[in-house]
């Protein structure tokens, strides 16, 4: 299985940083009893892939 573990820790992070970034952006736009964005999508798949980098790290090791 050719699986690259530095790319999924990456792709994991980002996904979290991104979900987080426009969930605090909508949430501090919106007023008092506004509505806001809490991105689930970017936060359940990027945390699905940073385990999922980790445990590859942790199984396979660094081929470095």
């Amino acid at each position: 299985m050719d699986i690259s573990e530095n790319k999924s820790l990456l792709w994991g992070i980002g996904m979290l940083a991104v979900g987080g970034l426009v969930t605090l952006s909508t949430y501090t736009s919106a007023g008092p009893g506004g509505n806001y964005i809490v991105t689930t999508g970017l936060f359940a798949v990027g945390g699905f892939n940073l385990v999922r980098g980790i445990y590859y790290q942790i199984r396979y090791g660094s081929k470095a």
